[in-house]
């Protein structure tokens, strides 16, 4: 008995036991086995020759073949034939000419240098919409790109002079940084700084597709989108305040410029005048940037793009260090002598123009200049025996920052 269990718990198992000799299996496991009273039939399978089935596939296959083209045959009839009075199919960097809407970005240029579906491009790149930015509020590009999957921007902790962050553990201050398409590099204290309020979208690329633009950041770069003149009028006019004497005021107005039917203008600009939780850290800023798009037809734009801001923070930030490294409570600059006066221009155009459904032919070009003032003094130690600090002061005059960037491209 003990070798029919074995034996029957093998067979349902599927493992391998030694059964005794004269051990009936079949026998056990049928007397095991309660009678099955309900059993259900399983439809009947029809099995043609393969010829058959293959004839039947090449029909199928046919069939589907000539619908796909009828389709697109259809598409590209319906897309060319209202073309000319449609609005314009031209756009720029980002996939839209600062027309984005909700929170989901549908196509992005910075994963593929062109217009591309999100869906379809093979590379992690997120796209923080206009609309997410104004309902977060984002005063810094910091701001905007701070819920981003791969990027820090806490590494330096407070510092409102530069735009800093890494993504990936890489560092993007200097070289993962793009305007439109085209790197937007400094060095030292002349660094760009980019005004929130001015931009339509931002795309953060990551990981070795940034190898895509060159010299850059190998964890990824960040691309902005520039605000570009609207199809429609509209208008916008917002008042700020908040802690530490903070007033902000902005505008943002735009549409066809009256008594032509190929111009478009927008005009942004900022003024701000604040104080900051930091000692001697103002945080003030005028920004104006204007743009005039032309449109010939509904397959060319030519756009111009500028800007001018103006920028003064403190020139140091961060509280003195002792030489083992300890952090103290002792502001390492002086709130009398700090200041970083900041001046930046920019102007460039990008072109565009649709030669058929397929091929599209973009040429971009910047010019970008950073002027900086700064002073600021440092304590460089403080004798244990006297608590007396030794300080030293500062000043960096007209550092200056020159880039000219341009890219064509044909897709």
């Amino acid at each position: 008995m003990l070798g029919s269990t074995a034996a029957i718990n093998a067979a349902l198992l599927g493992s391998v036991v030694l059964v005794p000799m004269g051990t009936d299996v079949a026998c056990a496991q049928a007397q095991a086995s309660p009678p099955q009273n309900n059993v259900s039939e399983l439809p009947a399978v029809t099995v043609d020759e393969p010829g058959a089935a293959k004839k039947r596939g090449a029909v199928v296959s046919s069939q589907n073949t000539r619908a796909s083209r009828a389709a697109a045959a259809n598409r590209r009839r319906n897309a060319t034939a209202p073309a000319r009075s449609q609005a314009p199919r031209s756009q720029g960097a980002g996939g839209a000419i600062g027309t984005t809407t909700g929170y989901v970005a549908t196509a992005s240029t910075a994963g593929t240098k062109t217009s591309t579906a999100l869906i379809e491009t093979p590379q992690s790149l997120s796209v923080v919409t206009q609309k997410e930015l104004r309902d977060r509020n984002v005063q810094t590009l910091k701001d905007a790109v701070s819920y981003t999957p791969g990027v820090t921007t806490t590494a330096f902790g407070y510092d409102p002079r530069f735009d800093s962050f890494y993504i990936r553990g890489f560092d993007a201050t200097y070289t993962g940084i793009y305007r439109d398409g085209l790197r937007q590099g400094g060095g030292n204290f002349a660094i760009p700084k980019i005004e929130p309020y001015g931009l339509d979208s931002v795309s953060i690329l990551r990981g070795p597709a940034s190898g895509l633009y060159g010299l850059g950041s190998p964890g990824g770069i960040v691309d902005v989108t520039t605000k570009r003149p609207p199809l429609t009028a509209f208008g916008e006019v917002q008042l700020q305040g908040g802690t530490y004497d903070r007033y902000q005021g902005s505008f943002d107005v735009g549409g066809p410029v009256p008594g032509s039917d190929q111009l478009y203008y927008r005009l942004t600009g900022l003024l701000r005048d604040a104080k900051t939780w930091y000692p001697g850290n103002d945080d003030d800023r005028a920004y104006i940037a204007p743009a005039l798009t032309w449109r010939p037809d509904a397959d060319t734009s030519f756009t111009i793009l500028s800007e001018y801001q103006k920028s003064r923070t403190a020139a140091s930030i961060g509280d003195f260090r002792t030489p083992d490294g300890q952090l103290t409570n002792i502001y390492s600059n002086d709130p009398a002598f700090s200041a970083m006066d900041q001046k930046q221009y920019r102007i460039g155009y990008a072109f565009e123009h649709n030669v058929d459904d397929v091929w599209t032919v973009r040429q971009n070009f910047r010019f970008y200049q950073v002027d900086v003032d700064a002073k600021y003094t440092q304590i460089d130690s403080i004798d244990g025996s006297t608590n007396l600090a030794s300080r030293s002061a500062w000043r960096i005059l007209d550092r200056r920052s020159r880039t000219r960037r341009r890219r064509c491209s044909m897709r």
